[in-house]
């Protein structure tokens, strides 16, 4: 497959923000671009030469406005799921808004789902076994409101709910549902944002509350994570996670990435900060807004921008950042787009070439027009092999035989360990500490779950399969 390499940044009457990019089989990018203030919303098709060659506009007008918060691939083969609001002026009323569209843009099928007071802050959707699951927030003080859908194929409602719920520990700390996800074979897995740290409820497919995963926090070697944002699985037991970490109070000025087991052990596995060093004393670094991961078999980009404000239209030049870890969080490449103008980014999405898509908006302030333009890049995959072999990650353990019967041996140079074993309904089987040969004759036959921890927090984890 051929690998593309572009910047295009989208100039339009209308002042434009781009909220969300996608790219298709053959390598096209789809982007969302969101007039900011007229209710004027558009798709954009673009080819492997940064050229735009199809357009849909959704057009305002006395009667009807539109935005677009986020497009994907439909539950149909070869479609397009679009997900947003309309509202009217004289109503004062937003209508949560699904369609499906194709490779065309042709709307094949549109529908209103739920009837809002307030402009929704937040949406986002996911979908499996055939139905959709779509997550509103709302922010409009004091009417902080956040739900979830259930719908079928073709946007008809099965269910709404209202987050949190009321038996959730600390629910009160929730604000936001950032991210839904799906433990693998399992049930939903849903991704709440809190101020300061993450909460994480687990629901079944017909939405009703199982548990909740609250990390424990101890200072200076698992902090607390300020605006968590996104969560990918890359495994049926171990997800990604983004946000922000302070480097010390009130210092803003780091990514976070951890790696972390799901029902299996509920507790984290490894931290990783990055972003902090080369910026300038006023700039911090935030993940990006709305999704900052973009998912390959065997390594993951994160991208963020460095922040200095709140202030939408800074007299100041800043940059996109863009790295790449394995599924250990060991570095394996990193590069940065701008410091021409102020950069915000808010998607990262990935290609069927084994690169990214990242969704921005460039505010150029030397022209003085507060215009913020959609900025869309497209990155192929990097060259990974350019690094040397002893700058190449090692496991920190592996067991063998796996298969195996009786017993199974831990090969790993760490001294001082731990290895704990769990079914994969989350029990802890067994634990032991600085022993690698592990006796498995009373297990039966099945799947299980391996985590072995170093003294200094470190960890792996897989499976093994006793024959």
């Amino acid at each position: 497959m051929s690998q593309s390499n572009y910047t295009l940044s989208i100039e339009r009457e209308y002042e434009t923000i781009s909220h969300c990019a996608i790219a298709t089989e053959n390598n096209d990018v789809i982007a969302i671009v969101n007039g900011s203030e007229n209710g004027i919303s558009e798709l954009i098709r673009i080819n492997e030469s940064g050229n735009i060659t199809d357009s849909l506009v959704f057009s305002s007008n006395p009667d009807r406005f539109y935005k677009i918060g986020q497009i994907g691939k439909s539950i149909h083969e070869d479609t397009y799921f679009g997900l947003g609001w309309q509202w009217t002026d004289f109503e004062g009323l937003f209508y949560l808004w699904l369609f499906e569209f194709d490779d065309d843009f042709n709307i094949l099928w549109e529908r209103i789902i739920d009837t809002l007071d307030y402009s929704p802050a937040f949406v986002q959707f996911r979908h499996w076994d055939q139905y959709y699951f779509v997550g509103i927030y709302i922010e409009e003080i004091p009417y902080f409101s956040t739900f979830l859908y259930r719908t079928t194929q073709y946007g008809e409602l099965l269910k709404k709910i209202s987050l949190p719920y009321p038996e959730e520990p600390n629910s009160n700390s929730i604000l936001m549902v950032s991210y839904i996800s799906r433990i693998p074979g399992s049930s939903l897995f849903l991704m709440n944002r809190g101020f300061y740290d993450l909460i994480t409820a687990v629901m079944d497919d017909d939405l009703n509350y199982l548990y909740t995963i609250q990390p424990t926090v101890f200072p200076n070697k698992n902090p607390g994570m300020r605006f968590p944002l996104d969560l990918e699985f890359f495994n049926d037991t171990e997800f990604i996670r983004s946000g922000k970490i302070e480097k010390q109070q009130s210092d803003y000025r780091n990514l976070l990435a951890v790696k972390k087991m799901d029902t299996a052990s509920r507790n984290e596995a490894k931290i990783r900060k990055f972003g902090y060093e080369g910026f300038d004393f006023n700039l911090g670094c935030y993940p990006g807004a709305l999704k900052a991961l973009s998912m390959h078999s065997d390594y993951f980009f994160i991208g963020g921008w460095a922040y200095g404000t709140n202030d939408p239209y800074p007299e100041l030049d800043n940059f996109i950042m863009t790295y790449a870890f394995n599924y250990d969080l060991d570095s394996l490449w990193a590069t940065n787009i701008g410091k021409d103008a102020y950069y915000v980014l808010y998607y990262v999405s990935p290609s069927p070439d084994g690169g990214c898509v990242l969704a921005a908006s460039r505010y150029d302030w030397r022209k003085g027009d507060k215009k913020r333009n959609a900025f869309i890049v497209k990155l192929p995959k990097p060259d990974f092999t350019s690094i040397s072999e002893a700058e190449k990650p090692k496991s920190l353990a592996t067991i063998f035989p796996n298969p195996g019967s009786k017993h199974f041996l831990v090969q790993t140079e760490l001294t001082h360990f731990t290895l704990q074993l769990y079914d994969l309904q989350g029990q802890l089987l067994l634990t032991q500490q600085n022993i690698k040969e592990v006796n498995t004759k009373k297990l039966p036959a099945g799947c299980y779950i391996y985590r072995i921890v170093a003294d200094d927090g470190r960890a792996t984890n897989g499976k093994w399969v006793k024959e």
